[in-house]
């Protein structure tokens, strides 16, 4: 798609809200404020929570990124020189955010690897449009350029929001049809889409080129164990690509 990094920034920030097509990008920011609040606010009068700290809750998470721990939460909140809560409290509003649609939990891949190293596959939980950590966060299209670790986050998001829409009508059989994989010897997959013949491709976001060979890498390593191993049942991939915010040449 013929889109640079400023354009991408506009799309990160406005999101895919069909309301919200067409509107500038401080329009579309108040109008998901309100629909957050308004999202939010039933369920939290039942079960007797606050407003303000979902709101924490929520941006620690957002600040954080998809694959931070509760510690590094925590230390956000020190760093920012409020007191940490606790993981019950955190649970807590995380259930509140996942049953009213703004986040939803990824599995991690179970690939048939016979390995030492360790795999994680603690499910991890993502916003369900790179439109809410960003107004979470008060980015703008601007101030997001400034921050490559917070626009390499908000592209993961879209990537992951779009395969699931994608992948959900390529298997019924298959749920979750897309997983994420990590290892302690650098293989990775952000994404991988699985059927349920066994078929797979797997799939890591890079903002540009500068990140390409860093993204590959844990790609390449992943179908390498899968090689290596005699035990494993598991086929070639599909496909493996890297899905990059811009980049000046195709691949």
């Amino acid at each position: 798609c013929p889109m640079d990094l400023a354009e991408l920034s506009e799309v990160l920030c406005r999101g895919g809200w069909a309301r919200m097509q067409g509107l500038g990008t401080e329009s579309a920011a108040r109008l998901l404020r309100v629909q957050l609040q308004t999202a939010l606010d039933q369920e939290l009068l039942c079960r007797g929570k606050r407003l303000a700290m979902a709101l924490r809750v929520a941006i620690a998470q957002a600040a954080c990124g998809w694959q931070s721990t509760y510690e590094d939460r925590a230390r956000y909140m020190t760093s920012h020189g409020e007191k940490p809560f606790s993981r019950n409290t955190e649970r807590d509003y995380a259930e509140i955010f996942h049953s009213t649609y703004l986040t939803y939990r990824i599995e991690g891949w179970r690939a048939p690897i016979r390995s030492v190293s360790r795999v994680r596959f603690k499910p991890r939980t993502q916003f369900v449009d790179p439109s809410i950590p960003a107004t979470l966060l008060s980015h703008t299209p601007e101030t997001l350029l400034q921050d490559a670790p917070t626009l390499l986050e908000l592209l993961r998001c879209l990537v992951l929001r779009d395969l699931n829409v994608y992948a959900s009508i390529l298997d019924a059989k298959a749920s979750p049809t897309v997983r994420y994989y990590a290892d302690s010897d650098g293989a990775r997959a952000d994404a991988v889409v699985t059927l349920s013949d066994g078929r797979w491709g797997a799939i890591n976001v890079a903002i540009g080129e500068g990140q390409f060979e860093d993204a590959s890498r844990g790609l390449c390593r992943l179908r390498s164990k899968l090689q290596k191993n005699p035990e494993s049942t598991c086929p070639e991939p599909e496909f493996l690509a890297v899905v990059m915010g811009s980049c000046n040449r195709p691949r």
